[in-house]
């Protein structure tokens, strides 16, 4: 995947949960409760680095694990899918019930030392994420009232947008070399000797003319004729050349609008920040942690076969109980509580009910996952996935998120999306000031029995 932002980045600014020590020296890089310094963030990217190149050399899962496992005695951590963390104290997990404390916030940007009490960090947070967002989407931009020797280059593009393509394609004289030197700084210049090029090259049609045989002026009914003919041929000229000049108009109102354009800013027609229930083209989750065992193409589309190992109390319809599971069986070598009635069979209430009573706490099963036949799929055949992964490109619904993998995992969706919005304009934003709105943002709650408060059902409070 891209890397949003690196975890030197990340954990400047923190305080650790847990001790940290250098695989390689033993050196204690910062201990529990301790402000991570930017060297010790920077040491810790080190490592991180490191390990994934010793990660990559590694073929069974065996030797894997065993990496895994001995990063982890360092103080580290590892999800599913073999990506290296730190534990830090964090504003969205802070167990005050009002405000935030200050080992959670970690150090105030503006003094680089931990947070003071009283400082307002909802506001500043707000404001950091509320003025970029503003100065993006009116792609109009400052740094405010901040003094600096160092100078800021403006960095001209040009569009290659819809209506440049229109362009290119009704007045095909533009080559491949004109659109790779083009100097903006040039741009009346070059526009007049483009328009210039195509106008002449056939865009102007050349005044149509019809020769006439000479006629006798003796006969007047010809001349008349003749008369009639040269009108035409005159009224269909000057149709041409208006057509022309309009052609030509519209020409110079489609490159100045397509050129005129900047490149920086939010494109709000994407609605970055969607406020419907579900998203469109969400992508398709996955509701098992497992392997990808296969991907077949049926007429419907094509299903992600998942084989995963889930306990007998939790509901999960369209399985199959696969045949590698182990049943217990009876002194006499017989499958105990009637269970040969549910090998290969699909898992069913009653299936459920019935490896209960036969004190089965987990099944292997096979979850078939239809997916659409087109696009391109973020997973491969023996490839691992965790509860809440997405099998098919598009945003993820974040209610399905959290309804499967939890509200961390919501959390984790909310800072990487957010991020990625901003970062792919070149702007920085501290994560804990994501982590403070989406802290707010998540506190709400829907009231389902109001008693005697005067709340109403279903409002949220």
């Amino acid at each position: 995947g891209q890397t949003i932002e690196p975890i030197s980045d990340r954990l400047h600014g923190r305080v650790a949960l847990a001790q940290i020590v250098h695989p390689e020296t033993g050196e204690a890089l910062s201990n529990v409760q301790q402000l991570i310094s930017k060297e010790m963030a920077e040491s810790i990217s080190a490592i991180e680095d490191s390990f994934y190149k010793e990660l990559a050399g590694l073929k069974g899962d065996a030797e894997r694990d065993a990496l895994i496992d001995r990063y982890k005695s360092y103080g580290f951590e590892a999800d599913e899918h073999g990506m290296l963390s730190v534990n830090v104290r964090s504003p969205l997990t802070c167990e005050l019930e009002q405000g935030i404390c200050a080992k959670c916030y970690g150090a105030d940007l503006s003094t680089g030392r931990v947070v003071e009490v009283g400082v307002a960090v909802g506001i500043i947070a707000a404001q950091s994420i509320g003025e970029p967002g503003t100065q993006l989407t009116m792609r109009t931009f400052h740094t405010g009232g901040v003094a600096g020797s160092s100078t800021i280059a403006r960095t001209n593009q040009y569009k290659t947008g819809r209506f440049l393509r229109q362009f290119m394609e009704d007045y095909g004289q533009a080559t491949e070399t004109d659109m790779k030197t083009f100097d903006p700084t040039k741009l009346i210049e070059t526009q007049e000797r483009m328009i210039k090029e195509m106008f002449q090259g056939g865009a102007n049609q050349a005044p149509l003319t019809i020769n006439v045989e000479e006629i006798s002026e003796e006969d007047a009914k010809a001349k008349r004729k003749a008369e009639r003919i040269t009108k035409a041929a005159q009224k269909a000229a000057d149709k041409a050349d208006s057509d022309s000049r309009k052609k030509w108009d519209r020409a110079r109102k489609t490159f100045f609008y397509a050129w005129s354009g900047e490149s920086g800013g939010i494109v709000r027609v994407e609605e970055i920040f969607e406020a419907r229930r579900q998203p469109r083209g969400k992508a398709v989750i996955s509701p098992v942690s497992g392997t990808v065992r296969a991907i077949n193409k049926s007429n419907y589309g094509r299903f992600v076969l998942i084989g995963a190992t889930v306990p007998t109390t939790a509901p999960v319809k369209e399985a199959t109980i696969s045949d590698e599971q182990a049943w217990p069986k009876g002194p006499n070598g017989d499958y105990e509580n009637g269970l040969t009635r549910v090998v290969g069979q699909k898992l069913t209430t009653a299936t459920l009910t019935l490896l209960r009573r036969a004190e089965v706490e987990s099944v292997n099963i096979y979850y078939p996952i239809l997916v659409p036949p087109y696009g391109n799929l973020p997973v491969e055949v023996g490839g691992k996935i965790v509860k809440g992964d997405p099998l098919t490109e598009g945003p993820r619904d974040p209610h399905e998120v959290l309804e499967l993998a939890g509200a961390s995992a919501v959390f984790d969706y909310f800072v990487e999306n957010l991020q990625a919005v901003y970062k792919a304009q070149g702007v920085d934003i501290n994560d804990k000031h994501v982590e403070v709105i989406i802290r707010q943002m998540l506190r709400k709650r829907t009231v389902k029995e109001p008693g005697d408060t005067p709340f109403l059902p279903g409002q949220i409070v």
